[in-house]
């Protein structure tokens, strides 16, 4: 279908404005004065609070760049307790603005009750920390007013953490999403997250969505029992799911993904459909110099199912096609899997200092039973590195091996954006893979004395100048008559060996923040054009 133009350009305006953070704003009826009385004294006290949480937040900074002690540590606990007080506080008082219906003033002393009975549930006080322990990283110095909706409905678990798959993964929490398979996805969702200082005895999640184009309900439900000990949390948990998955997430981000697709025709995930039910013992600690380390064990019982391309719409794109969702194997799967992960990232957007380490074994089979018998182990290690005031070197290094039969929904895959961005996307595949990547960063702070429009230019761009490096062990599927066909026969002593390594080199202009960046890569190992990169988040 041939969509005229300015309709194009009113549903991306839609997208961007639903993309951008979801924001909740009051709808108050001018004639109903008692009703915008009460809303602008809500309003006043929203400002005050987000005046002192700004304050707070720099204050907490300042704390962390002091030497370790007793001092620090009780400073940081009180602090991170009143940044979590004053976020109940403004959801509370966010709510109340939701709750008031223009003309129905007798609906005030309802809402008023509610509020208050939430200031007390969450015991407002000016003493210790933050929930999640991290949930202020979520909002920006300078933002306004406005109660975003992803700073409590959306955050990320566990704290600076990023998931791993397929104990976790982050594709179904999220209220809009857009794909070739699902097409426009609206959903809710209850994020699982960490509370540190309120200690609830149990902690629930869950999700509930419909994807338009494959008509499709997907769902997830979990309860997580923790124990509190000193900086620390150990929990046995459950989950029950029918989901839509990928294991492209580590690669390229959910949310990039939506707008390309929407609006490009581009959809650089592959998808598949996993339902069943995990059970987990986690471990969780929160230690001084903002390092955190976690550790979980679980059992994850899955089935799993092929998805097809369900739609070929997007507002710009011409004749071009989406790629077809390429097949997995289907059926179950069932597998103990090892997880465990230390950061020293004080603020997981920021990443422009410290360390990130991911470790994660899988062993399907064996006394599990179920369709596959293969182990997986997979090692991702991130530094992040300043080099004085003005400069950055960023490095990543991810591996991974096999040994058994395969899955095709386990295959490792290098290339295209997140990987090998100079060359095709998903170029080479194999059971074992190797993944070197590094950035050098000139920031915008380095125009120091520019003036007039040079300034405004440069001091929000970065020159980014990277280089990757990939290589797999290029396994060939075997072919059967069983749900195994397609699948890949591995070997741990594999590893040790890999086909020719293929590099490339690149430039781009980012954006400060470095969610943006423009540029273009070259594959090192024939003369070729460059390929064009454009990017909504950090590559890692």
């Amino acid at each position: 279908m041939n969509t005229p133009l300015p309709i194009r350009l009113c549903l991306l305006l839609l997208l961007l404005t639903v993309l951008s953070g979801f924001r909740l704003s009051a709808q108050v009826n001018t004639a109903a004065q008692d009703s915008l009385r009460a809303v602008e004294e809500i309003r006043a006290e929203q400002d005050q609070l987000t005046e002192e949480l700004k304050q707070l937040r720099q204050q907490l900074h300042a704390l962390q760049s002091e030497e370790p002690g007793d001092a620090r540590r009780e400073g940081t606990e009180k602090i991170e307790q009143r940044i979590e007080n004053i976020e109940v506080r403004l959801d509370a008082l966010e709510r109340s603005i939701d709750a008031i219906s223009p003309g129905e003033v007798e609906q005030e002393d309802s809402w008023t009750d509610e509020w208050e009975d939430e200031w007390k549930d969450d015991e407002w006080q000016d003493d210790t920390g933050d929930d999640d322990g991290w949930s202020w990283w979520k909002q920006k110095e300078g933002e306004g007013e406005q109660f975003d909706i992803q700073d409590t409905f959306f955050k990320k678990y566990p704290g600076n953490f990023p998931w791993m798959f397929p104990l976790t993964t982050r594709l179904h929490e999220t209220f809009f999403r857009y794909n070739r398979v699902e097409g426009v996805y609206i959903g809710i969702t209850q994020a699982k997250r960490l509370y540190w200082h309120s200690k609830p005895w149990v902690v629930s999640s869950g999700s509930l969505g419909y994807g338009f184009a494959n008509h499709t309900w997907r769902y997830s439900l979990g309860l997580a029992f923790p124990i509190y000990l000193e900086d620390q949390i150990i929990e046995v948990a459950g989950e029950g799911y029918s989901l839509t998955d990928s294991k492209d997430q580590w690669s390229f981000d959910r949310d990039e993904n939506t707008l390309t697709a929407f609006v490009a025709r581009e959809d650089f995930l592959d998808y598949f459909e996993r339902r069943g039910f995990n059970l987990s013992a986690a471990w969780y600690y929160r230690g001084e110099d903002a390092l955190n380390m976690r550790a979980s064990v679980g059992y994850v019982h899955d089935t799993y199912a092929n998805m097809n391309r369900a739609t070929n719409w997007s507002i710009f794109g011409g004749d071009k096609e989406f790629r077809l969702n390429p097949r997995i194997n289907d059926g179950n799967m069932n597998s103990m899997v090892f997880s465990a992960g230390a950061t020293t990232l004080s603020d997981i957007d920021d990443r422009s200092s410290g360390w990130d380490l991911q470790v994660q074994f899988e062993s399907a089979g064996g006394f599990a039973a179920g369709d596959f018998t293969f182990s997986q182990i997979i090692l991702d290690v991130r530094r992040y590195q300043p080099l004085g005031e003005h400069l950055n070197l960023n490095l990543r290094g991810r591996g991974g091996m096999s040994d058994g039969l395969l899955p095709q929904q386990r295959v490792f895959e290098l290339g295209g954006p997140g990987t090998l961005p100079g060359y095709r996307f998903k170029e080479f595949s194999g059971s074992n893979v190797a993944l070197l990547s590094a950035e050098f960063i000139v920031r915008s702070s380095i125009v120091g004395n520019a003036r007039g429009w040079a300034k405004n230019v440069l001091r929000n761009t970065n020159l980014i100048l990277f280089t990757n490096t990939g290589s797999t062990n290029g396994a060939v599927p075997i072919a059967t008559r069983d749900v195994t066909n397609g699948a890949i026969q591995s070997d741990f002593g594999d590893g040790l060996t890999f086909d020719d390594w293929r590099s490339d080199v690149g430039v781009a202009f980012g954006s400060s923040d470095g969610d943006f960046r423009i540029g273009a890569a070259w594959r090192l190992d024939r003369s070729d054009s460059p390929s064009f990169v454009l990017r909504f988040s950090r590559p890692f």
